[in-house]
């Protein structure tokens, strides 16, 4: 998945819609909470005996004031 975020094209095209908002906790820290939205449309599912499965993995990125990776968060 890190190549993937890495490259300048993905190599799959999946609409997703992002939202987040920041909540100050103290002085110099806050909470942001992300929303991710996947249209259950576009998601590709497989069968697998009687039922459909479908796998989604996500990583996000946080980056600094200097454009360095700050943090990560990897969903698998």
């Amino acid at each position: 998945m890190d190549e993937e975020l890495a490259s300048d094209l993905p190599t799959t095209d999946l609409p997703v819609y992002l939202s987040t908002a920041y909540f100050r906790i103290s002085e110099n820290k806050f909470y942001v909470p992300v929303s991710l939205v996947v249209p259950g449309s576009q998601i590709p599912f497989s069968r697998k005996g009687d039922q459909d499965r479908a796998t989604l993995d996500v990583l996000g990125v946080v980056f600094g004031p200097e454009k360095r990776p700050f943090g990560e968060v990897a969903i698998p």
